[in-house]
C-alpha cells in the first residue's frame, strides 16, 4: 500500500468502523501483509484465508484463526462472505485482479465496502457516503 493508504485503512479501522472485532485477509505479500501489521499493532484479531499457491503468500503469523488454504478466488469470496465490511486497498483502478473480483464480488452480495486508493480517497459504497 502507498503510505496514503495504509493511513487511511488505520483510520478506518480506529475511527470509521471502531470497534473492529478482526481483520480477515488473503495472506499475500503487499496490503494483506501491512494490514496484518497494521491490526497486530491496533491489537485487533487477525483470521487468515491463505492461497493454495504459495508463491506471493506472506506467512503472517500470531492471527487469532487460520482457514483452510483455497485457490485465490475461492478465498477471496470467503473473506467477503465471513465480513460486515470490505476493505479494498487496490495497486492500480484497472478493475482486473483479485483485488477488483473480491470488490465486485462484494457489490454483487450487497456487502458495505470501502476502497481505499493510492491517494488515500476513499469511496464507500452502500453506507451513502463518499469522503
Amino acid at each position: 500500500m502507498s503510505r496514503a493508504q495504509l493511513a487511511a485503512v488505520a483510520d478506518l479501522l480506529t475511527i470509521d468502523l471502531a470497534p473492529v472485532c478482526e481483520l480477515h485477509h488473503g495472506d499475500c505479500l503487499g496490503s494483506d501483509n501491512e494490514a496484518h501489521m497494521t491490526a497486530a499493532a491496533l491489537e485487533i484479531a487477525t483470521v487468515i484465508h491463505p492461497p493454495v499457491n504459495p508463491a506471493y503468500r506472506a506467512w503472517c503469523s500470531r492471527a487469532a484463526e487460520y482457514r483452510p488454504p483455497k485457490d485465490y478466488l475461492d478465498r477471496n469470496a470467503d473473506i467477503v462472505d465471513e465480513t460486515d465490511v470490505l476493505i479494498a486497498a487496490p495497486y492500480a483502478e484497472t478493475n482486473t485482479g483479485g483485488t477488483w473480483f473480491t470488490v465486485r464480488y462484494a457489490r454483487d452480495k450487497g456487502r458495505p465496502l470501502a476502497i481505499v486508493y493510492r491517494s488515500g480517497w476513499v469511496t464507500w459504497e452502500r453506507l451513502g457516503e463518499v469522503r
